[in-house]
């Protein structure tokens, strides 16, 4: 069994979700950056948290946008993004990692969702959902043209989306 690679947030880093979260029990809901949304399906009416990651609970360097949580299962980190996968990649990898040493709670699972304005190149999103997997144990969903598509809270853990 491959070691799996560790991620060590910087030290420095700000981390605080006080006036970031907003808990939501409808069964839709949406979380948006600029004109950008997608909604999170939530058909089971669990307590679902939607944390803004981007300029609130970390409001400096590299961070992704958003992250939708339940309490004691899991966490799904969002990040929207033009067409630099690269990019987003590397933003949800350290929001994983400064996530996973503030506030997981072991063994909820951590999963992501990219969404792009543009289709990705299927081999480098295929390389960077194994590297995901390998480094936060956890699947990583990558989405384009995502307008009007909704997506299982519990679909994107297990990685059924």
């Amino acid at each position: 069994m491959a070691k799996r690679a560790r991620v060590v947030p910087p030290a420095d880093i700000v981390f605080s979700t006080d006036g970031c979260e907003r808990v939501n029990r409808n069964p839709k809901f949406a979380v948006a950056d600029g004109d950008k949304t997608v909604i999170i399906d939530n058909p089971q009416r669990h307590k679902l948290c939607a944390t803004q990651i981007d300029g609130c609970a970390i409001k400096d360097g590299i961070r992704a946008d958003w992250a939708v949580s339940r309490e004691g299962v899991g966490h799904v980190i969002i990040e929207f993004k033009g067409h630099d996968l690269e990019k987003a990649y590397s933003q949800i990898d350290r929001t994983a990692a400064i996530w996973r040493e503030n506030k997981l709670k072991r063994p909820e699972r951590m999963a992501a969702l990219i969404l792009c304005n543009r289709i990705p190149k299927a081999p480098k999103s295929s390389d960077l959902q194994l590297k995901y997997l390998k480094t936060h144990r956890g699947q990583l969903t990558v989405q384009s043209h995502y307008d009007g598509i909704s997506f299982e809270f519990q679909k994107l853990l297990e990685g059924d989306a």
